[in-house]
Order: C-alpha cells, then sequence, then structure tokens
C-alpha cells in the first residue's frame, strides 16, 4: 500500500513539473520556424558613441508577419550582460537601429523577431548575430567637428539629454553664449532642419529643442561659439 501511495505520489509530481514547464515556455515564448530570423546584418555606420545597424526582414509566404525585433549588444569581452531594445515592425523589408555604446573595444549585437499570434501567445526566431564593431580609440577620447574645426575641450562641452530621444532634447551646457552663437541640427547627409542663433549669453544653460517632427535617425547638433564648433550626435526613435 506504502509502495503504491509512494507511486502515486510521484506520478503526481512529475506531472505538476509538466504543467509548470509548460507554462513557463509559455510565459517567455517559443521558438517557431514559421516566426523567420532577420537576415544580411550590417553595420551601417559608427559614430562613437552612436553606432547603427541594418537588418532586412524576411516577408515570403512561409513566414509570419513580424511583430517586430528584439536588438542587443554587448561588449566582447568583460561583460555577460546584454542591452536590449525592441523594435516595432511597421512595413518594408529593411530595418535601420541607431543607439549608443560607452566604451571603447568590440561590441556584439544581435538580433530576432518577434511574432504575435494573439494577445496571450507570442513566438520569436532563433538569434542571429551581426558583425562586430569597433571604434578607433581616440574617437572614445575625443569628439572632433566632422568639418574639421576645433576639437571640444574640458572647457568647452554641451550634452545632450535623453539620447536617444523621442519628442524633446536638452542641450546642457556651460559654453559662454552670445549673439553670434549658433545651435543647428543636421542629418548625415549634411541637411539642416533647425537653426538658431542668438542664444541668451551667460553660462550654465538649458536650451530644449523640440525634435517631435523629425524622422527616426541619426542627427547631429553644431554648436558654433566664440571658442570654436563643437559638435555631437544623437538618436531620434
Amino acid at each position: 500500500m506504502k509502495k503504491q501511495f509512494r507511486n502515486f505520489f510521484f506520478i503526481f509530481l512529475a506531472a505538476i513539473f509538466s504543467v509548470l514547464s509548460i507554462n513557463a515556455k509559455n510565459k517567455i515564448g517559443l521558438i517557431d520556424t514559421t516566426c523567420c530570423t532577420p537576415d544580411s546584418l550590417t553595420v551601417v555606420s559608427l559614430n562613437y558613441p552612436v553606432f547603427c545597424v541594418s537588418w532586412h526582414v524576411r516577408t515570403d509566404s512561409g513566414c509570419t508577419t513580424p511583430y517586430g525585433f528584439i536588438v542587443q549588444w554587448k561588449k566582447f569581452i568583460g561583460t555577460d550582460l546584454w542591452k536590449e531594445k525592441i523594435v516595432l515592425y511597421t512595413s518594408g523589408t529593411t530595418v535601420n537601429f541607431c543607439d549608443s555604446i560607452d566604451s571603447c573595444g568590440r561590441w556584439l549585437w544581435r538580433v530576432r523577431t518577434i511574432c504575435k499570434i494573439d494577445s496571450n501567445n507570442t513566438t520569436y526566431s532563433d538569434w542571429v548575430y551581426g558583425p562586430r564593431f569597433a571604434p578607433q580609440p581616440i574617437d572614445c577620447n575625443h569628439d572632433f567637428s566632422r568639418q574639421g574645426t576645433s576639437e571640444k575641450s574640458s572647457t568647452s562641452r554641451f550634452e545632450i539629454v535623453p539620447n536617444p530621444a523621442s519628442n524633446r532634447i536638452t542641450i546642457l551646457t556651460n559654453e559662454t553664449m552670445d549673439k553670434k552663437s549658433v545651435i543647428s541640427i543636421t542629418d548625415a547627409a549634411g541637411m539642416s532642419y533647425y537653426r538658431k542663433q542668438g542664444i541668451a549669453q551667460g553660462g550654465g544653460k538649458n536650451i530644449p529643442i523640440d525634435i517631435s517632427a523629425l524622422k527616426p535617425g541619426l542627427y547631429f547638433i553644431r554648436m558654433e561659439t566664440a571658442k570654436g564648433v563643437f559638435i555631437k550626435s544623437f538618436v531620434k526613435q
């Protein structure tokens, strides 16, 4: 009798663990062969600290239409922690993604597809790794203007927060501004989207800029002052 009870008890525990295992798999999502992997992963540009990558979306009849993508990146040596962003899919066969890194060295990045079946079920493709990338050491320590003018110094600098941003950025600077000072925004092709001259005089300024009308992508803030020209990049999400 005791033996039968013991056997029944072990069977009962096995059934519970089986149910928990199924629920856990459903919670994290299952890998689905019709949730097709992205391909043609490419590093588009690297302008420290910003990197831009892209990948091709498979849209053939054998693939579920993507809900979005998970992008992860981390240092090649020194950490097991991945930074992660989710990119929702809208349309097209190519997805571009930009974000930032915080140090020199080689970086890994990978992408997987998210396929949302319904409100309660989500499946994923396998991970696909893109080519590694690494900024030049000099880029990690210095910020040069793209036109070959002045290098930023410890007394002439500004920060862009937040970065990346969706609707508004704020320029934080201790630089002394005057009537001839200019702040402008251009894209990677050099097209101008914003220009303001005659910033209020003084230092320690917080200068807000509305970027809600910009398309997602990589942009450059150019600050012209009496001490030179200083440029930094930001990403519009």
